[in-house]
């Protein structure tokens, strides 16, 4: 890795740690959001190697989710 890379992940990890930071101070409604911003890059990366899976698998989550906070 290039110093140039390294210091954009580094960055990146700053970045991050920051951010969930300001969402915990927020209370569950931030680490909702935290959470959230996880599940999408692990779903992207999933997809990128060839598996829709965790779409899938997180498609069915919601739907329950809803099914059963839902009026």
């Amino acid at each position: 890795m290039s110093a140039i890379e390294e210091a954009r992940e580094a960055n990146r990890q700053r970045h991050w740690a920051e951010r969930q930071q300001r969402q915990q101070e927020r209370g569950p409604q931030g680490i909702a959001e935290a959470w959230w911003d996880q599940v999408k890059q692990v779903c992207k990366a999933e997809s990128r190697n060839g598996n829709p899976e965790a779409w899938e698998d997180l498609s069915r989550t919601l739907e329950n989710f809803l099914l059963r906070y839902s009026a």
